[in-house]
């Protein structure tokens, strides 16, 4: 699959690419990671815990334990696809004239006059508490193409909210 730089979308398909920063892939291994030598661990002794209370076939412990390893060994699958099609994102691909995927767009708030920062990513690797923006949620999608000086209008759960783009530029720690 070609990306434009500022209109990356996810995949559409299994076999297209996610592009994420180098942070998104270092937090999906350390997850994928921690959920293999760790978590597999702790949900096979819960099983094993459950077997001991006698028969398993009336046993809430054991079917609660037995639904939370089918959990894990499903996100495991997930991260290990993802991190199959994950291509780290070029930041020198990326042109910083519009807001895309990988910018950190600073915005002001029309209502409030406040500014804030925050960074378009994939899906994958959003984190709003951590500003990393989704191309695909509301705010994103009303962010995706504009310059700056233009207005945004996105819905958020308080109603539409109008922002000023005020700047598009690399972000700081990501790579």
């Amino acid at each position: 699959m070609t990306h434009s730089t500022n209109s990356q979308t996810l995949p559409e398909t299994a076999a297209e690419t996610y592009l994420l920063t180098d942070d998104g892939i270092r937090r999906i291994r350390a997850e994928l990671e921690r959920l293999i030598e760790v978590r597999r661990a702790e949900v096979a002794d819960d099983i094993r815990l459950s077997r001991e209370y006698g028969d398993v076939s009336e046993s809430t412990e054991y079917a609660a334990a037995k639904a939370t390893q089918a959990q894990v060994e499903l996100r495991i699958d997930e991260l290990r696809s993802v991190l199959a099609r994950a291509r780290p994102l070029d930041f020198s691909e990326i042109r910083y004239d519009s807001a895309g995927i990988g910018a950190e767009v600073t915005l002001r708030d029309l209502e409030s006059d406040e500014e804030w920062s925050l960074t378009l990513v994939s899906t994958i690797e959003a984190d709003p508490e951590r500003d990393l923006i989704s191309i695909r949620c509301p705010m994103g999608e009303a962010l995706l193409g504009k310059q700056v000086g233009e207005v945004a209008t996105a819905a958020t759960p308080s109603g539409l909210q109008r922002y000023e783009i005020v700047e598009i530029r690399r972000p700081d720690g990501l790579s």
